[in-house]
């Protein structure tokens, strides 16, 4: 050890600080005291008011949370006292940097750097290439929005690789140990999906392995690498079982599972965002609904964006109000078109201008194109000539892959491969996601390439053959698009042709759409032209410099600093479009700009019940996570809500937030409103005492609901989840329970008759644990105004076990017996306490074996044998 030469670490440290350089520049708003201001990083804190303030209060962690959709468990959301290594190491890996964008940043830097270091790429060189991978546009757009579990789990993706890589190479215990982390680190990430589809890498990578190892005649090598590689997936798996086990026990509940029902109720879906709630379908699947899960599939000819960002469009971000964009706006030719034609209609000519040229792709939205850079596009396809081994196979067929499954349902047949016959590939929506996977593939390759350059691996003469056909074809392909898009993309869209419609039926004149056409028309070719060309720009520079440096014109130095510089600049352009200062605001004031105070949260706040629910018809009500911060909304944010919660949504409450919207707009007098309370049986057995229709007006009460629990007196049974749901339809919950026949058995077959002078009171309010005190003079059927989950909740009668059951589709119920008791519900999943158990041991283990490979490595540095190799 004493013999290590330090000096070797200097140009590792230099780019180390560069990167955290880089990072900080990109961020510098928050040096000016400044936050990010991420739209689903405010839903998140919103929905975790309630556990924030009972951990405040009292210094536990509440393992379920009423806030939102009638109640869910709370480690969907926030996660409580954790026992994981994995989240302890992601901290320390954070250097106190911004949790929600700057440290992502640095650590994905960090890590496809260490990548292309165990592939032997040159210090320098791999710095470029962590550049490359971690400004493709898709990170900055999703750490934009605040999608920061996504982007932890990518940022974690290249040090999966850099381990599973060291394995095959014999590198038994630090490729193991360094597998076991990443993979870790990326389960702790906390999303799925993206785990998921890292999964698709790993086992490409060890099928091409299997396929040379029988080629090559080295399968013993193999087996002993994928030994350890799967010793490795289950180490990484056993500290983050605490989530995998309550994540999965869940997902069979939520709308991520199978539906009970055989029929599903045709309603609009409402999403406002890429993980918001589904829309209904008549298909029956074991996860997300079909249409539902590839509503977000990449269009074939979108894909172009990889190589020219504004190929489907620029994706306006900018503020309509601004001087500048205006101007921008009045030179576009739709905009002169329009005000030519209709002079007086200069605000719809604005608005229309600036939508048209926003996005015309195959998806409903986007909030940016998927653009790795023209330079990394063009190192892949010189890869594919260049690069030898089993590693370039590897790498062109997971892009392949990706690609093809990101657009879904517009490559049905293949897409309907992994939906239908791929264990967990139906519980993911956004398909156009799997792009992530070509994200990671394409610039490794790219980088492989010019590092085959670099190191002069190939003879010059066929080096320069190999890079003028690539050069060829890359540069051929960006004209063809910038001149003929046409033969590709269509320019004018469907939902043009319906806007168009629109224009007629609004008694436009029917020779002036032929003129907007035409205008449309030319101002999107010039817009991809426009890209094209800088596009061409970047690729030419760059493929200068290697063949300048090819025919040895140039020394490495200006090589490395060339394309250092023009891969940032490519790619920095494109990501400072969709996060740059604009999305900064004051840290101080963005407490009160995302979660302000108004009449309405205030006189709700005056009330002190502590567990009732508001239906605010304000907001978008099943799409919102800013009610929750403020109060128990039956509303709100989740893309793993309960299936049964949304299948009441579908039937009942999207219908009575539109019914309730409808009365006001026309009942004055409010005459109407006792009569709609009374009959809104699913609103009253919800508890739901206010209805917000305007923040800075009062809240409606409803004097209807029934309260916390209440003694009904009688039961209907049903044969399935389809009566059970159908006969809430008119059912009047204060006197009778719609029970599955399955519970029969716990109602006892004498019956029960029900005593008016009974009480039920809830008297102690915890958010996984509720007490309630009861009198009664004979047994009865109480209903509980609270979400049953079979997975976690426990009854209590006087500190006893007591069976539950569910009633009315989505509600607790339970016989209470004569006289006088206490009952407690706690939630009590067995699935976190053994997994947390699981967590602990494991965290141990792994941490002793990471203190006993480093001693290892000491005292084989110290042997005889090692002194003498020295």
């Amino acid at each position: 050890m004493k013999n290590i030469n330090l000096k070797q670490f200097i140009p590792h440290l230099i780019i180390i600080g560069i990167f955290l350089a880089i990072t900080v520049v990109y961020f510098s708003p928050y040096l000016e005291g400044k936050t990010l201001n991420q739209m689903d990083n405010n839903h998140a804190k919103g929905m975790a008011q309630e556990l924030n303030q009972y951990h405040e209060q009292t210094g536990e962690y509440s393992m379920w949370t009423n806030s939102m959709f009638g109640g869910m468990p709370a480690y969907l959301i926030k996660s409580g006292a954790n026992k994981n290594i994995f989240v302890v190491m992601n901290r320390l890996l954070r250097f106190n940097l911004p949790y929600e964008s700057m440290a992502i940043v640095f650590i994905s830097l960090i890590c496809f750097y260490l990548l292309l270091l165990v592939l032997n790429v040159d210090p320098w060189l791999s710095m470029i290439g962590a550049f490359a991978f971690t400004f493709s546009s898709y990170n900055f757009i999703i750490i934009q929005v605040g999608h920061v579990c996504k982007a932890y789990a990518l940022a974690y993706s290249p040090l999966v690789l850099a381990g599973i890589l060291l394995t095959y190479r014999q590198k038994y215990i630090w490729g193991g140990l360094l597998t076991t982390v990443a993979l870790g680190l990326d389960f702790s990430a906390s999303h799925p999906q993206i785990t998921y589809y890292i999964f698709f890498i790993i086992g490409l990578f060890v099928l091409i392995q299997f396929i040379y190892a029988i080629i090559e005649k080295s399968f013993q090598n193999f087996l002993k690498s994928s030994a350890v590689l799967l010793v490795a997936i289950i180490l990484s798996i056993l500290p983050t079982t605490t989530n995998l086990w309550t994540t999965y026990e869940w997902g069979k509940y939520s709308i991520r599972g199978p539906s009970e029902l055989k029929q599903q109720a045709p309603v609009d879906n409402q999403d406002a965002d890429m993980e918001a709630a589904p829309a209904p379908s008549s298909k029956v699947s074991s996860g997300l609904d079909k249409d539902y899960a590839l509503g977000w599939s990449y269009g074939k000819a979108e894909t172009f964006t990889l190589l020219i960002p504004y190929f489907a469009g620029r994706h306006e971000v900018d503020n309509l109000e601004d001087t500048a964009v205006i101007r921008k706006i009045q030179e576009s030719k739709i905009f002169k078109t329009w005000t030519e034609e209709i002079p007086q209609d200069t605000q719809n000519a604005a608005n229309f201008s600036y939508q048209l040229v926003s996005y015309w792709g195959a998806m409903p939205f986007t909030g940016g194109p998927v653009y790795f850079g023209a330079i990394i596009c063009f190192l892949f396809i010189l890869g594919l000539f260049i690069v030898k081994g089993k590693i370039k196979w590897w790498l062109l067929s997971i892009t392949v892959l990706s690609i093809m499954l990101a657009w879904g349902k517009n490559l049905l047949w293949f897409t309907d491969l992994f939906f239908d016959y791929f264990p967990m590939y139906n519980k993911f929506r956004a398909v156009s996601t799997t792009l992530v996977i070509a994200e990671l593939s394409m610039p490794l390759l790219g980088f492989l390439a010019l590092k085959t350059i670099y190191n002069k691996e190939l003879e010059k003469n066929i080096l320069l053959k190999k890079f003028n056909i690539a050069f060829g074809i890359t540069l051929g392909l960006v004209l063809i698009l910038a001149f003929v898009p046409d033969i590709f993309i269509s320019l004018i869209t469907p939902s043009d042709l319906n806007f168009f419609e629109s224009l007629k039926n609004h008694h436009y004149p029917n020779e002036f759409i032929p003129k907007l056409t035409e205008s449309i028309h030319d101002e999107r070719l010039s817009i991809i032209r426009s890209s094209a060309f800088t596009s061409f720009t970047f690729i030419f520079l760059s493929g200068a410099l290697i063949w300048l440096f090819i025919k040895e014109k140039i020394k490495s130095v200006i090589l490395i600093s060339g394309f250092a510089l023009l891969v940032v600049i490519d790619l920095w352009i494109v990501d400072k479009r969709y996060l740059n200062e604009k999305d900064f605001v004051a840290t101080s004031s963005l407490q009160e700009s995302t979660f302000p105070t108004d009449k309405a949260q205030e006189y709700i706040a005056k009330d002190k019940d502590p567990d009732f629910r508001v239906f605010n018809i304000a907001a978008n009500t099943f799409n919102d996570g800013i009610s929750p911060y403020y109060y128990k909304s039956i509303g709100g944010y989740h893309g793993a809500k309960l299936r049964r919660y949304q299948d009441v949504i579908d039937h009942y409450l999207m219908p009575a937030r539109q019914n309730l919207i409808y009365l006001l707009q026309h009942d004055s007098t409010g005459r109407m409103l006792p009569i709609y309370f009374k009959q809104s049986a699913l609103l009253n057995m919800l508890n739901t005492k206010y209805i917000v229709i305007n923040p800075q007006a009062n809240p409606i009460t409803n004097n209807q609901t029934l309260g916390n629990a209440w003694f009904v007196k009688e039961t209907k049974f049903v044969n399935n989840a389809d009566e059970e749901l159908q006969n809430l339809n008119n059912l009047n919950p204060a006197q009778t329970a719609i029970i599955d026949k399955r519970f029969k058995e716990l109602i006892p077959s004498s019956g029960f008759t029900k005593d008016s002078n009974s009480v039920i009171r809830l008297t102690s309010y915890k958010p996984d644990h509720l007490t309630y005190s009861t009198e009664t003079a004979s047994q009865q059927l109480a209903v509980f105004s609270e979400i049953y989950y079979e997975k976690g909740w426990n009854a209590y009668v006087d500190g006893k076990l007591n069976p539950h059951f569910r009633a009315n589709y989505l509600l607790r119920a339970m016989m209470i017996p004569t006289g006088k008791h206490t009952i407690d519900f706690k939630f009590e999943p067995k699935s976190y306490s053994v997994g947390q158990q699981i967590s602990s041991i494991s965290s141990i283990l792994i941490f002793i074996l990471i203190c006993g490979a480093i001693f290892w490595e000491y005292k084989k540095s110290k042997s005889p044998v090692t002194e003498k190799k020295k």
